[in-house]
């Protein structure tokens, strides 16, 4: 049997055993999140010998939950239930593969683990794990957790890989004429796009979307990320999704780049910037 939550939280039942998968939509806001935290984790029960659900059995038995989740996944990548679907109908699309960096390296941080200064964090948690530097908001539901480092370019490119694991959105806030103004490179897992931030003195309702359009992206995958700025043109591609704007604050010297995580978890590694 398979279950699904309001949340999009799947389980699957087989004999005995229970497997709740714990991983809800990424629309949930992080509020809801945090409120239903004990809700949103990988769980397995025997509700055979414990049919109140106290007691999660997962660490003393990976068998099960390895084939519980290979089960689920076979189900749900078929879209039936009625007859086993078969192995790899859902096959995963390729990630494309970008071009050499062009120009000169001005900044090179692999985030194999949290970097030293000028690198500076705040407002959530980060951690190294799985091959790159995690992030996850823990503060209000309109302050993501932040990564920031100074930079010096005016035309250049940045370079880096991304990963989403319940995060609902990554913001890659770019600072210019020494924080004067900034503006955005907003990916989800649905969407890419370059928006102008409010500069100093204007209201927060002041923003400019610059460009946008929509983007499909799997979950616990690690997909690239280029922006490149040219003049007063920036170009941004995540996997092989690709938009292109243009704006006087684009043009403008940048001096720092600040990596931000909305909603649960998101990864970073790979971090190149060149001009």
């Amino acid at each position: 049997m398979i279950v699904h939550s309001s949340s999009g939280v799947f389980a699957i039942r087989k004999g005995p055993w229970k497997w709740i998968e714990g991983v809800p939509v990424d629309e949930i806001k992080p509020g809801a999140r945090k409120a239903n935290a004990d809700q949103f984790r990988a769980q397995l029960y025997d509700t055979q010998a414990d049919p109140a659900e106290t007691k999660d059995v997962s660490a003393p038995h990976p068998e099960i939950v390895q084939e519980l989740t290979a089960l689920l996944t076979r189900y749900r990548d078929g879209g039936h239930s009625r007859e086993l679907p078969p192995v790899g109908v859902k096959p995963q699309l390729p990630v494309a593969t970008l071009p050499p960096l062009p120009g000169e390296t001005i900044l090179n941080e692999p985030l194999q683990q949290v970097p030293a200064k000028p690198w500076t964090t705040s407002a959530g948690e980060w951690s190294a794990k799985a091959g790159g530097l995690w992030g996850g908001q823990k503060g209000p539901e309109d302050r993501g957790a932040v990564l920031r480092v100074p930079l010096a370019i005016t035309d250049g490119t940045i370079d880096y890989e991304i990963q989403f694991d319940g995060a609902n959105r990554h913001s890659l806030r770019v600072e210019w004429g020494e924080r004067k103004g900034s503006f955005r490179i907003e990916i989800s897992r649905t969407a890419l796009g370059i928006t102008k931030n409010p500069a100093g003195g204007e209201d927060k309702s002041a923003l400019e979307p610059i460009a946008r359009k929509p983007l499909t992206l799997e979950p616990r995958r690690w997909y690239p990320v280029r922006i490149t700025f040219k003049g007063n043109e920036a170009t941004a591609q995540v996997d092989d999704g690709v938009v292109k704007g243009t704006h006087a604050v684009l043009g403008e010297a940048k001096t720092g780049l600040n990596f931000l995580v909305f909603g649960e978890s998101a990864g970073f590694r790979n971090v190149r910037v060149t001009k």
